[in-house]
């Protein structure tokens, strides 16, 4: 654990950032795009986001179940 913990950890840390990213950004991202007359790109966006909570489900489960996990 002493070992491989500080590299579990980035490699954790980089997976919660990629996951919250793509769970939080790309509506925001479609607004701002809406706004400034990019339609075609916010819709574009918005079908992304829609796969990513669609078949995004597993990589969700692996990063918040080792928060569950880590906690114990």
């Amino acid at each position: 654990m002493l070992v491989f913990g500080p590299i579990i950890a980035i490699f954790g840390a980089l997976l919660l950032t990629l996951v919250l990213g793509l769970t939080v950004l790309p509506p925001a991202y479609a607004v701002i795009l809406g706004i400034s007359g990019d339609y075609g790109w916010a819709l574009v966006c918005v079908a992304g986001w829609l796969l990513w909570l669609k078949f995004g489900g597993p990589v969700r489960r692996l990063v918040f179940e080792g928060f569950e996990h880590g906690g114990l």
